[in-house]
């Protein structure tokens, strides 16, 4: 696997691969995301709640920047410069991929050193869980989810919904997971009706949570609530979609800003990775 994880990587498109989650697969229960250039632990479990915020040093007896190193040559869904750093952490807590890069030599269990603000350094041994484990037990945040205006108003699923306040006519959707095409297709309705019916004039999606894939059940969302023109901004979204009649979206890298028309009404949409509230 490792190896044809590698061959894949060179390709250099982000939709040639070998995904290991295809296959039956263990995680440690931790998720790191980088942060000013370091690894730091933003989720896991109840019991390891004070390991939060920590920094990475060692996995085993091999130092971070060794482990980013290697695990740059099979980190998968990669386009650019931009995806590397979003992707490698969710392989980083994958059993098997790093006994395969010789990180650990018992995939059954690893040693994470974690660094405080303080400096000091402690070692936590994690054994290896399932898949479902992983998703019931990995629980715990450092920065709890916030649904900004308070609540939500239309609800498709944890990882898509739509929050709104309606005396400032700004609307919020929070689009983490492509659902299904008619899921996708009941919740654009249920937006495009509400956006109507209080006469929102501004809105903010945000894609900081989703790895991409369905690219066109994204495509109808847009063309539901009447979009003409859509662009995908920040570090963590690489692509800009332009649809023009009778050709494919272009992909034009980062931008900052976009509008969605509806009707005559110009609505204008910003999607950025600083959004998290208004």
């Amino acid at each position: 696997m490792i190896e044809l994880m590698r061959i894949s990587r060179l390709v250099g498109d982000g939709h040639t691969r070998v995904p290991f989650w295809g296959a039956e697969h263990q995680h440690y229960p931790l998720l790191f995301q980088f942060m000013d250039g370091e690894l730091r632990l933003l989720r896991t479990g109840p019991e390891h709640r004070r390991f939060l915020g920590r920094k990475l040093v060692t996995v085993g007896e091999m130092s971070n920047a060794e482990v980013v190193e290697r695990l740059e040559l099979v980190v998968l869904t990669v386009e650019n410069e931009y995806s590397l750093p979003r992707h490698l952490p969710y392989h980083l807590n994958v059993a098997g991929i790093l006994a395969g890069l010789g990180i650990v030599d018992d995939p059954a269990s690893a040693t994470f050193t974690l660094e405080d603000e303080r400096g000091q350094r402690e070692a936590v041994t994690l054994e290896a869980i399932s898949c479902p484990d992983y998703r019931e037990g990995v629980t715990v945040r450092y920065a709890e989810q916030i649904v900004p205006f308070r609540d939500k108003r239309v609800t498709e699923s944890d990882y898509l919904w739509l929050s709104a306040d309606e005396d400032r006519r700004v609307a919020y959707v929070y689009f983490a997971r492509y659902p299904s095409f008619s899921g996708t297709e009941s919740f654009a309705e249920d937006v495009r009706e509400y956006l109507d019916k209080h006469r929102i004039r501004n809105l903010v999606v945000d894609l900081r949570d989703n790895t991409g894939g369905g690219f066109f059940v994204g495509l109808r969302f847009a063309h539901q609530i009447r979009s003409e023109l859509i662009h995908i901004s920040t570090q963590d979204c690489y692509a800009a979609l332009q649809p023009a009649k009778g050709k494919l979206p272009a992909f034009t890298g980062r931008t900052e800003t976009a509008a969605l028309h509806s009707g005559k009404t110009a609505v204008p949409v910003i999607i950025h990775s600083k959004v998290s509230t208004l």
